[in-house]
């Protein structure tokens, strides 16, 4: 009986010692400690850590989104619409166009005068609860709406009203600007995708328009109304996104679910604890872990640019290295932000406003002084490069130029086409990028009767007017 007693006591411990085990390995961190630490690093936790945009009647810009609704699709519900299929950031209907892109303005001007209202208000009051989000459908309008209000625009200054162009395509900032109000990375990357239309818009009119006068007004525009985006804000955002995503998970199904989101509307699960295994066993130690390096991730953000990109990138593949350690390491591993690129995000935008108005400078200077400059510092002394830290590149190409930034690569490649990370320019006469590769270069002489080559070029001799 004794030898039975001790088989049993031996058995209780193994049993104890086994589970000890596994408790560890599936729950390392306490969980209550780690929401303490993530709240003392400023992390929210709860909704109630960072309440939603609100604004009143009359300044709401909700209302007008809302009534907007669907927006002509690019080969959809305009005829015309399909026959200047080129609103997109490289692209812009042809002068020969012009009878397309003045009936198509003409067809959608009641859209395009609800688009001017909703830009018009303040803000955007953001409704939904933090699961998934219900108002994707806002994004969807407001890059659609942004490319409708670039080719109006263009209509206006083809009618002889550069300036006013310019002057109406700046509320492609307003519109960003209120897409960046929702606090999460989403829609920081639509916002900043919207501005970069805006600018690509102005690109086109300046081109077009190279005037002392353009310049002026893209200067005061991109001055006055260029959004500040808070990259900060929307990663501890981003963190209860994230949570309510964590407390959706009840089966495997569940986490196949996390790495293929969809858009569908649900009420938030943000509050909710429900017990049982995958609770025990997945839900609270992947909360746990993620909130550890959602809060490491946080604190790099916060680093001076140039040392906070590898930081955050260092964190992510810390979190991804772990992934093999066990289930809640892999599902917080899956819960960061991974792509290195979103981090640049701000510096791209920021460097694109810049290589804009030196290519408009660049522009103004020819017009006043017949000939282009021979350095960048003549026309825009002040273009600076975020990411080298000295000026904006310049070189003569053919009968034009380029304005670059080296990007978050620290080089300019010249070469158009996927992909296009890191092409942050200027270009004219167009913004084709093939020709500005390798040294100062100009046209070949062509015999009399050939027909010259796209690009045909030798290097060359100085720059000239």
């Amino acid at each position: 009986m004794r030898k039975w007693r001790i088989v049993i006591l031996v058995g209780i411990c193994a049993a104890a010692l086994a589970f000890a085990i596994l408790d560890r390995w599936l729950r390392p961190l306490d969980l209550d400690t780690e929401r303490r630490a993530a709240r003392a690093a400023g992390l929210p936790v709860t909704p109630a850590d960072m309440p939603l945009p609100r604004y009143p009647p009359g300044q709401d810009a909700a209302p007008n989104w809302k009534a907007l609704g669907s927006l002509p699709e690019a080969a959809g519900d305009s005829p015309t619409w399909a026959a200047i299929d080129a609103a997109s950031v490289h692209g812009v209907p042809s002068p020969s166009s012009n009878p397309d892109l003045f009936r198509f303005v003409a067809e959608q001007r009641h859209t395009l005068g609800l688009l001017h209202a909703a830009a018009s208000k303040p803000g955007r009051t953001v409704t939904r609860a933090w699961g998934p989000d219900p108002e994707f459908s806002n994004f969807l309008q407001a890059r659609q709406g942004s490319k409708m209000l670039r080719l109006e625009s263009l209509a206006i200054a083809r009618q002889g009203h550069p300036v006013e162009a310019i002057r109406n395509q700046a509320v492609g900032f307003r519109i960003a600007d209120q897409v960046a109000q929702d606090p999460v990375i989403i829609s920081y990357l639509v916002a900043v995708a919207v501005e970069n239309i805006a600018m690509a818009g102005m690109a086109d009119i300046a081109r077009e328009n190279p005037t002392p006068a353009v310049a002026a007004a893209i200067r005061s525009s991109i001055a006055t109304g260029a959004p500040n985006y808070d990259f900060v804000r929307d990663v501890k955002g981003e963190t209860l996104w994230t949570l309510d995503s964590i407390h959706r998970i009840n089966s495997l199904a569940d986490i196949r679910a996390m790495i293929n989101p969809s858009a569908t509307a649900s009420p938030s699960k943000l509050e909710s604890r429900p017990s049982g295994f995958m609770r025990y066993a997945v839900q609270e130690p992947a909360e746990a872990i993620y909130l550890r390096y959602a809060a490491r991730f946080l604190r790099a953000a916060e680093l001076p640019r140039g040392r906070r990109e590898a930081a955050m990138e260092a964190v992510t593949n810390e979190a991804s290295r772990a992934a093999r350690r066990g289930p809640a390491y892999l599902i917080a591993s899956l819960c960061l932000p991974t792509n290195s690129r979103t981090y640049f995000t701000d510096d791209r935008v920021r460097a694109q406003r810049a290589v804009l108005l030196a290519g408009a400078d660049v522009l103004a200077y020819r017009a006043a002084h017949g000939r282009y400059p021979r350095t960048l510092a003549e026309a825009s002394p002040n273009a600076y490069d975020i990411f080298s830290g000295k000026p904006l590149g310049y070189r003569r190409v053919n009968d034009g130029f380029v304005v670059y930034s080296v990007g978050p690569d620290g080089k300019f490649t010249g070469r158009r086409g996927a992909p296009l990370m890191g092409q942050i320019y200027f270009g004219y006469p167009s913004d084709i990028l093939e020709a500005a590769r390798g040294p100062l270069t100009r046209k070949r002489p062509t015999p009399a009767g050939a027909v010259p080559t796209p690009g045909q070029m030798v290097p060359a001799a100085p720059p000239h007017p």
